[in-house]
């Protein structure tokens, strides 16, 4: 991992607000794959163009991330072991005037409903894990 990656990831686990699972982040089937200023025709084409330009980071068997170092992005896609699969997940960093880390975090998933909410609540899990360790 790059010392930007290693940035990245850190920044990733800084304090983060746990919200209610939005509307809208789910669709039965397959379909476009827009997030976080990329498009694609499927989530696992938006995999496929963003696997060449991105850092690779460690995953397991039920997902893969990369890493956007330019614009402090993590991409998380669910492999085929995933009950939400195929879904993707952009989580971007960013500062506010005052200087407070915020995560931003978008999620596609074109699952059923409850295995979509599923895997909300696993970022938010992931998220809250991480912010403990501070």
């Amino acid at each position: 991992m790059t010392g930007t990656a290693a940035s990245l990831a850190a920044l990733l686990s800084m304090s983060l607000s746990v919200q209610p699972v939005p509307e809208g982040i789910h669709r039965e089937g397959d379909g476009r794959a827009d997030l976080c200023g990329e498009e694609a025709a499927t989530v696992a084409d938006l995999h496929r163009q963003l696997v060449g330009r991105l850092e690779a980071l460690p995953g397991n068997e039920r997902y893969t991330a990369l890493s956007d170092n330019v614009n402090l992005r993590i991409w998380t896609f669910t492999t085929d072991r995933h009950p939400a699969h195929p879904a993707v997940a952009c989580r971007t960093v960013s500062t506010d005037e005052a200087g407070n880390v915020r995560l931003g975090m978008e999620i596609m998933c074109h699952n059923a409903r409850e295995r979509c909410d599923a895997l909300y609540r696993e970022f938010e899990a992931l998220n809250a894990q991480l912010s403990a360790q501070d």
